[in-house]
């Protein structure tokens, strides 16, 4: 009982300051058209400088890897870093809290960065696996104070559209920047490439600090992990949607485990390549922001996160039936579909489902951790099943799972919508 009224209290201090808060934030006056004009401009050239940094640490470790002689554990380590660095986030969030926004940007956003450097000294599998969970990790870092810094840099009305912008930007350089990094792997040895990305990502450090910011005095105590890990509790229908999501997303991951193993040691899939279908993919993102922006203005994104996990069953098929690297190009484009639908349906489900404006981050932390426990748990699944089973019938269990699961998922979104 002295436990639930505890919470009840801090909830109830919570409130309070949120109020005090908002009151604060309704005194500041909109940046001005030249102030707007200017942080777009940084903003979209920091995001763009940041394409081959992500890149280097998203799309090409798990395959870089495995043609260095990377066992199936380091391979599973390696696409289970993001996933790792996903449970950070409620650390990172009460960590920076009343830290200032942009020094954190600058100084935890430096070491980061400058952080992939260290795979130049990467002679083994387990370093590089090692750096980049380490680069992960240490990314959610700023992801907290970016939030809050663009909360005040952009007005309310025009948010969502100007860093829509950006990302549009930005993914049209990746598409260049994945072919480069693709060919330079060819030719160079990735301990000298990535210290290359490295830099890049540094830069985009520091561009993005050349953004106009007044820092504020933030008296929100922070919430604890007893009151964020209740919100199911509070929330049956969260809940019910949590673990439905839960089961797709792990029968998804599980066959995704497996994919840098089908390209490297039976389609033998080059580097110049494997830049190629990261252009591919990054231009059909582009294109797919735009249609799933209209379509989640017109339905709930629950029906749209279930487009992207039937998505994910069909690519999973396409590795079943993939004889030659070719196959590829359409998973390229489908990843590319479900990955910028996933993106809009999980901020917009967090909106809808939360109450009050102010609970959108503890739900979106919570979807976050369970994001990371089943992106840490399917690889290593994989890495077990793959001692007394051929990698196609993982993918076997992975298809036949994800379908199960999506069933469930469709009888559940009749009591959530």
């Amino acid at each position: 009982m002295a436990n639930t009224e505890d919470g009840i209290q801090n909830l109830q201090a919570i409130r309070k300051a949120e109020k005090a808060e908002v009151a604060t934030e309704s005194e500041y006056s909109p940046p001005g058209r030249v102030e707007l004009a200017r942080t777009f401009r940084f903003d979209a050239l920091a995001a763009s400088v940041f394409g081959t940094y992500g890149l280097a640490i998203i799309y090409f470790p798990a395959i870089v890897a495995r043609k260095n002689g990377a066992p199936d554990f380091l391979v599973s380590l390696v696409i289970a870093a993001p996933s790792i660095g996903q449970l950070s986030a409620i650390f990172w969030t009460r960590f920076t809290q009343h830290l200032p926004n942009m020094k954190v940007m600058f100084w935890f956003g430096s070491i980061t960065r400058l952080s992939l450097a260290l795979i130049f000294f990467a002679k083994e599998p387990l370093v590089f696996a090692l750096v980049i969970v380490l680069c992960h990790t240490m990314e959610l870092s700023m992801t907290p104070s970016y939030a809050r810094i663009m909360q005040q840099v952009y007005p309310n009305q025009r948010r969502g559209e100007l860093m829509g912008k950006v990302r549009v930007i930005s993914s049209m350089v990746t598409i260049l920047a994945g072919l480069i990094l693709g060919a330079a792997l060819e030719i160079f040895p990735y301990q000298w490439v990535y210290p290359g990305a490295a830099l890049l990502g540094f830069a985009s450090v520091v561009v993005f600090c050349q953004i106009r910011y007044r820092e504020e005095e933030r008296s929100k105590p922070p919430v604890s992990l007893r009151l964020l890990l209740a919100t199911p509790l509070m929330d049956k229908k969260y809940k019910a949607f949590l673990k439905a999501v839960f089961l797709m997303g792990l029968f998804n991951l599980l066959g995704a485990a497996v994919f840098p193993l089908i390209m490297v040691d039976q389609l033998h899939v080059s580097n110049s390549f494997l830049g190629i279908t990261s252009s591919i993919q990054s231009f059909v993102a582009i294109l797919s922001y735009y249609m799933w922006g209209k379509f989640i203005d017109r339905h709930h994104p629950l029906v749209l996160i279930y487009i992207t996990f039937i998505i994910g069953a069909v690519v999973i098929l396409l590795y079943v039936m993939a004889w030659a690297y070719w196959f590829l190009i359409p998973v390229a484009i489908l990843t590319g579909v479900s990955t910028a639908g996933g993106d809009l349906a999980n901020i917009n489900n967090a909106i809808r489902f939360s109450k009050n404006s102010r609970d959108i981050p503890h739900y979106m932390a919570l979807y976050s951790s369970l994001v990371g426990v089943r992106g840490i748990a399917a690889p290593f699944l994989a890495t077990v099943l793959l001692g007394f089973m051929e990698v196609h019938l993982i993918l076997v269990i992975s298809f036949a799972g994800l379908v199960v699961a999506c069933l469930n998922f469709y009888r559940v979104k009749k009591y959530l919508v």
